[in-house]
């Protein structure tokens, strides 16, 4: 048997990989090409025996192998500050375990400052990090840049941090993941049909939306941003060079884009034709862009009407005077008016007079 094994040697790379919770077909494509002996790969060994003695479970190590190879060939040390980094952020390292192999991504670069936003979020509408682990699913991979987005897209509809909460409650028995991914295909439909974001904001059950799909008249729902971008990519590219080409940095607008992609959702005139009345009219500075790309997303009449009532309570000096931009505009109508309309007694019929004379008919 030695003379077998001196000339057929095992690759001891498969029973470790195994050991790790990997199957056969999953670890094969992932066997080094050139190496047989596990004491060869020094740095797979030490990042391993970090995340064994950081409360990871063994079997569940090869999920985090297979998302993120990068985190088995730090050097020696490297592993551990990251590690120290989230603990002297106060997150305790059971809820670290369960995080790393769900989203082993939040361990390559530095902090995670998207997923620290959105743990952030989570607490302030009182979802501890017990909930948190409960609703992760090892089995997903977790985004949290769009997790965020979707929290940010909320935010803009209107929807106070309660809100937020209820609608996670109502169906807090589905994995965070897939709840996230299914709202992200209806915000990218909705705005596909060109429903303006405040008018999104007035879905008041989104249980309707699953008599829409896949063949009904209102049309097919795009699977990701890639599949717009893939049917009308010249449409597309010619409406993120106006916004360009208006004076903002290609950087801040790829930004933009990626916070609020609905913006490129209308056409290359209405585009410009709101920057010009954002600078020109309402005289904004063009980075007012860069910190709300969603003012691109609302109807000119909303925006008009809003500002107007606000300049108008700024003049009877109830209001802050420096509110910003996406505080007047993004919340809904039924928010704007009690903490700001109805804060003068004389403000409900101003406010009606303004809006019939924005709103004719």
């Amino acid at each position: 048997m030695s003379r077998f094994l001196r000339y057929h040697p095992i690759n001891e790379f498969e029973p470790f990989f195994e050991s790790l919770g990997l199957k056969p077909y999953e670890y094969t494509p992932l066997l080094p090409r050139d190496l047989m002996f596990l004491s060869d790969d020094c740095l797979l060994l030490e990042n391993y025996r970090v995340l064994c003695e950081h409360g990871i479970e063994r079997n569940k190590i090869g999920q985090i192998y297979k998302k993120a190879v990068q985190v088995f060939q730090y050097e020696f040390g490297v592993l551990p500050l990251k590690l120290q980094a989230y603990k002297e952020l106060g997150l305790s390292e059971s809820f670290m375990a369960k995080i790393i192999v769900c989203s082993p991504c939040v361990l390559i670069g530095d902090v995670d400052m998207k997923f620290i936003k959105v743990l952030e979020i989570l607490r302030s509408v009182e979802f501890d990090h017990v909930w948190i682990k409960e609703h992760l699913s090892d089995q997903d991979s977790y985004n949290w840049s769009m997790i965020l987005r979707v929290l940010n897209f909320f935010s803009e509809m209107g929807c106070s941090m309660d809100q937020i909460l209820s609608v996670f409650l109502q169906f807090q028995e589905i994995q965070v993941g897939q709840f996230v991914s299914n709202l992200n295909k209806c915000f990218l439909f909705l705005h596909e049909i060109e429903m303006e974001v405040d008018e999104i904001g007035k879905i008041e059950n989104p249980q309707e939306l699953d008599k829409w799909g896949i063949g009904t008249r209102v049309g097919p729902l795009p699977v990701s941003v890639e599949d717009i971008e893939s049917q009308r990519g010249g449409e597309l590219q010619e409406r993120f060079d106006s916004i360009v080409n208006a004076g903002l940095d290609k950087e801040d607008v790829s930004e933009m884009v990626s916070v609020s992609p609905q913006i490129l959702n209308q056409s290359k005139a209405v585009i410009q034709s709101k920057i010009d009345i954002l600078v020109n009219e309402l005289g904004y500075p063009l980075s007012t862009l860069v910190s709300f790309p969603s003012y691109l997303s609302y109807a000119i009449q909303r925006v008009g009407l809003r500002l107007a009532m606000y300049n108008w309570l700024k003049d009877q000096e109830k209001v802050e005077p420096d509110l910003a931009l996406s505080t007047i505009v993004a919340c809904s109508d039924k928010i704007f008016l009690s903490q700001y309309v109805n804060h003068h007694p004389s403000g409900p019929p101003v406010w009606q007079d303004l809006k019939s004379k924005i709103y004719p008919g």
